[in-house]
């Protein structure tokens, strides 16, 4: 009875490790960073990332560098722009804005959408070459809209695929392999 609990317990730790958020079998990683080139061209206007989860949370990130902010990849990101001086007299400089921002707070300041917010490439299949990925953008402001315009894109090879390493992923289940067989060897002595 006590080997069949324990032999229940491993397999339901290894289990549970199987759920983990993998990349499909066909795929590799791809590392894609994402820039706006004149960003500091619009020093009246704060720029706020707003990451919305599958459940509907907000997460509300200030962009204040030209690199852009990553986010989950079931999330979806939206940019927005906000005058500076419709922050409000208490929120006169950014610096002044609460941690972790508020959408509310985005959108009580006249908040609008920046038209053309990015996407994240996160895998592409094994037949390409690429690892890493750079897009530029620039802001452009018209009529009081503003939009993201691709500039350039960069990619990067695929380093040697046989680097002789294993998977981590095989790493759990061949560690609870080994605990068992090594207490079922044990147990018979």
């Amino acid at each position: 009875m006590y080997m069949k609990k324990l032999i229940s317990f491993v397999l339901l730790l290894l289990l549970g490790f199987s759920h983990a958020d993998v990349i499909l079998e066909d795929q590799h990683a791809v590392t894609h960073k994402i820039y706006i080139n004149n960003l500091a061209d619009y020093g009246d206007y704060a720029f706020f990332l707003v990451v919305t989860d599958n459940s509907g949370d907000m997460l509300v990130v200030q962009v204040d560098s030209s690199e852009f902010p990553d986010w989950y990849k079931f999330s979806s990101a939206t940019l927005y722009a906000v005058k500076k001086s419709d922050l409000g007299p208490m929120k006169s400089s950014i610096n002044d804005m609460p941690i972790p921002y508020n959408y509310e707070d985005l959108r009580k300041a006249n908040a609008s959408i920046v038209y053309g917010t990015p996407s994240r490439i996160r895998t592409l299949p094994n037949n390409s070459t690429v690892t890493g990925i750079e897009t530029h953008y620039k802001l452009k402001l018209e009529n009081s809209t503003f939009t993201l315009e691709k500039v350039n894109e960069t990619v990067g090879p695929l380093p040697d695929p046989d680097n002789g390493e294993i998977p981590y992923y095989l790493l759990i289940p061949i560690i609870g392999l080994a605990i068992l067989a090594a207490y079922l060897l044990l147990k018979r002595r």
